[in-house]
């Protein structure tokens, strides 16, 4: 008999949860002055390139050396290729930003190891074999990171 160990895999809980039920509790949280001890979570709200709809995201951050960032496995995260516009809300402030996809694999990957090593892999979304490193590819497949540069108030 063979033994398969199961790989890196994403722990989040399903969509339709989050959407209908987790997020707008967390949105209305991290606006509030509640929104001081929501620790690591922001809201994004911005306009996507195609629907030119308005999104509200909450999502995880993560600051790694002077940048602030969002990791996401979503899709809305594409919003962001060659950067754009941003309002963020968190621990009850809000600040006008813009988004940029990250593309450098390493970049990317250190923001997510720096997330790994500090809160644990639980705390991203993530389930890790034991020993598990991953390339900065093999990372970069699980979440994306956005970098988030602060413009100034939220108008």
């Amino acid at each position: 008999m063979t033994s398969t160990s199961a790989g890196p895999r994403s722990a989040t809980p399903p969509r339709g949860l989050m959407r209908w039920l987790v997020n707008p509790v967390v949105r209305s949280i991290a606006r509030s002055p509640a929104g001081r001890w929501t620790g690591d979570l922001l809201v994004l709200e911005f306009t996507g390139r195609r629907s030119g709809r308005r999104l509200s995201v909450p999502v995880l951050a993560r600051r790694h050396g002077d940048a602030l960032y969002a990791l996401t496995d979503a899709p809305w995260a594409l919003n962001f290729t060659g950067g754009a516009a941003v309002r963020v809300a968190s621990r009850g402030r809000r600040w006008a930003a813009t988004g940029v996809l990250v593309d450098d694999q390493a970049e990317a990957a250190a923001v997510l190891r720096t997330a790994i090593t500090t809160s644990g892999a639980r705390h991203v979304g993530l389930s890790l074999p034991p020993g598990w490193t991953g390339t900065d590819a093999e990372l970069c497949m699980l979440r994306r990171a956005v970098r988030l540069e602060e413009t100034g108030p939220a108008s």
